[in-house]
């Protein structure tokens, strides 16, 4: 029995990773036990700018400093000074709680249909740790905010000095 609990011992840990944080929703793993977590540093910080992108201030007793509060975006329009005040909002809030993530790019997307449904679509170019470009849609009507992924970029060894403008988006694209 020694032999095989060995065996099995060593090959947990190969597969079994570095936990950084749980993925939501939370599932049962059973090589990691409650949780099935999220194992990449990159994937965690990524998590970390979704929750205080829609996080509100004032929403942690203890630091209501921290968030942007997305939602509350959601009945603005489209050319409104609050709006416009999104993106210096997001990097204050960067700089002083998220530092590894660097906001590149915001754009907002808006049809007349999606103005009278008060919906908003909001496109983020953003980096994570200097070698993960990321491109976000943040579709937000009524009380949900649905999010998306729609590229991801990893930067290769030579663009290490430059990396932050080898990143390439695809926003105008759509």
């Amino acid at each position: 029995m020694s032999v095989l609990s060995d065996i099995v011992s060593r090959n947990s840990k190969r597969i079994i990773k570095n936990q950084q944080q749980p993925q939501f929703p939370l599932k049962y793993d059973p090589a990691y036990g409650p949780y099935f977590p999220i194992t990449s540093i990159e994937e965690s910080h990524k998590r970390n700018f979704i929750n205080l992108l829609l996080t509100s201030p004032g929403e942690w007793p203890m630091s209501p400093e921290i968030g942007v509060g997305l939602k509350h975006y959601l009945f603005e329009h489209p050319n409104s000074e609050k709006l416009q005040s999104l993106a210096p909002v997001i990097h204050d809030q960067l700089r002083l709680h998220l530092p590894q993530v660097v906001l590149n790019d915001l754009l907002f997307d808006y049809k007349d249909e999606d103005i009278d449904n008060n919906k908003v679509k909001i496109l983020m170019s953003y980096t994570v740790l200097g070698s993960v470009g990321i491109t976000t849609i943040f579709e937000s009507a009524f009380d949900s905010v649905k999010i998306e992924d729609i590229q991801n970029t990893r930067f290769q060894g030579i663009d290490l000095l430059n990396r932050r403008e080898a990143l390439v988006s695809d926003i105008d694209m759509l």
